[in-house]
């Protein structure tokens, strides 16, 4: 009996131990921000609303023995535990995660969107009503990523069981010159192979150059659809950004998205500002779309104010 105590009390002091040495650390945040939406009472927007920022993000990060790191986050947002991921970074092996209700951005989402904006990009403003690149889905999202050396390259892939049958999978190539101000990205899915139609595929190349203060972008995506009834998308994006100085940058965006039946494009234009006073940070931006959703005469507008607080 005693044997047994000691053989005990020794695995326990060594879980101890062990525990000890892989010792994570946790953090806690929720973020202030004040928010304004308003539009055009005579158009589709039709509504101005307050609201204010309900997350609360939980992330726990520790290195492990053999240097790598690994970090685990959950977000509650009003309520609900909607997004969470797991990441294990493997130093010059590359970072392999698990994401839940969101995805890490390893496949075409690394490189759907080069355009530089003062506050949110112009396909999350809202109004659109055609699709924009999206990869694979959130549930049960695997993905990897690998940077390849000091080259500025770095190759990412993710998949998710679909819903319809089969993996939706997706990947990017994306190239890196901080030197020279560039980058440069491509990147590729296959979405819902067993949904009856053959599946869906995107395709995505965008760019992006840094001189100065000035920062210019541009992407064009392409979403095919499987089903014949369902018409293919392409969605041009492109715009720039200036840095007035280190507390105020506006920015102007237009994106085009086209549909094969539709008979206009569908256009919208942002023009978006920042300012940074000590801690505060006010972003907006002003939009507006035409022929939503490809058909002329249906037309939209918006305007987006935050008010955030860091601290």
């Amino acid at each position: 009996m005693n044997k047994l105590k000691k053989v005990g009390l020794t695995a326990l002091a060594g879980s101890m131990v062990a525990t000890a040495a892989t010792a994570a650390d946790v953090t806690i945040a929720a973020s202030w921000a004040l928010n304004y939406t308003g539009g055009d009472s005579d158009e589709q927007h039709g509504v101005t609303s307050w609201s204010m920022a309900d997350e609360v993000k939980f992330t726990t990060t520790g290195e492990l023995d053999n240097g790598w790191t690994a970090t685990g986050y959950w977000e509650l947002d009003d309520d609900t535990m909607d997004d969470q991921k797991l990441t294990l970074d493997m130093n010059e092996l590359g970072t392999f995660g698990f994401a839940d209700g969101t995805a890490h951005g390893y496949g075409i989402d690394k490189v759907k969107n080069f355009v530089p904006s003062a506050d949110t990009p112009a396909p999350s403003m809202g109004f659109t009503d055609l699709a924009y690149t999206g990869g694979a889905g959130t549930t049960g999202n695997l993905a990897y990523q690998l940077a390849v050396g000091d080259t500025g390259l770095t190759v990412g892939a993710e998949q998710e069981v679909d819903a319809a049958g089969g993996y939706s999978r997706s990947m990017s190539i994306y190239y890196n010159n901080a030197d020279m101000g560039f980058s440069f990205g491509v990147g590729t899915s296959d979405l819902e192979p067993d949904n009856g139609s053959g599946g869906d595929s995107e395709t995505a190349i965008g760019a992006k150059f840094v001189t100065g203060n000035f920062t210019i972008g541009a992407n064009h995506n392409e979403i095919d659809y499987g089903a014949a009834a369902t018409n293919d998308v392409d969605n041009q994006h492109y715009g720039v950004s200036y840095a007035v100085n280190d507390d105020l940058t506006i920015s102007y965006a237009r994106l085009n998205n086209s549909r094969d039946t539709a008979a206009e494009d569908e256009e919208t234009t942002m023009i978006a500002a920042s300012y940074t006073m000590g801690s505060i940070k006010f972003a907006g931006y002003i939009g507006k779309t035409s022929s939503v959703g490809g058909t002329a005469g249906t037309d939209d507008a918006a305007k987006h104010l935050t008010m955030s607080l860091t601290f």
